[in-house]
């Protein structure tokens, strides 16, 4: 997924957001650091939210069912971190935050699974604690990495 589908996906979801909020115009504007012209704009579907504003849509707005609802995502911030790093390697254990319903288990090793989400098409590898050690867009990268994993904690 690039930054264009994420935009052409959660642009139109700012009105239903900002009202799922209770937010007029002008507070969704000032929260968003945009003027209420351009927020109309987006509403309205005439234009896509900038990647900028996105970033601070997700961050600002991450509890929203909505939200939620539309990226299969506990965490759209990690969905968002994904696509703009194209990866990420995470060296600190964290539980994943996703919905399991959402990943398919592309391989599975000593321990580790190489998974691939249904809707978004990035990749993400997971210890049996579901604790996810690497995410990425690219699914070449994703393998090697996962393979670099197995070798290094499990010769």
């Amino acid at each position: 997924m690039k930054r264009e589908d994420v935009q052409k996906v959660l642009s139109p979801k700012f009105k239903l957001v900002r009202i799922e909020q209770e937010l007029t115009q002008d507070e969704m504007s000032r929260i968003l650091g945009i003027s209420k012209k351009s927020l109309i704009q987006i509403e309205k579907g005439r234009i896509l939210a900038s990647w900028t504003v996105l970033v601070a849509f997700v961050a600002l707005f991450n509890e929203s069912a909505l939200l939620k609802q539309t990226l299969g995502e506990r965490n759209p911030v990690e969905l968002i971190q994904s696509v703009g790093r194209t990866s990420i390697r995470l060296d600190i254990d964290r539980s994943s935050t996703y919905f399991h319903q959402f990943w398919e288990t592309i391989d599975e090793r000593k321990g580790l699974q190489l998974q691939r989400h249904h809707f978004f098409k990035h990749y993400r590898i997971i210890d049996q604690g579901l604790i996810t050690h690497f995410r990425s867009t690219d699914i070449d990268e994703t393998q090697n990495i996962f393979l670099d994993l197995i070798k290094k904690r499990w010769p």
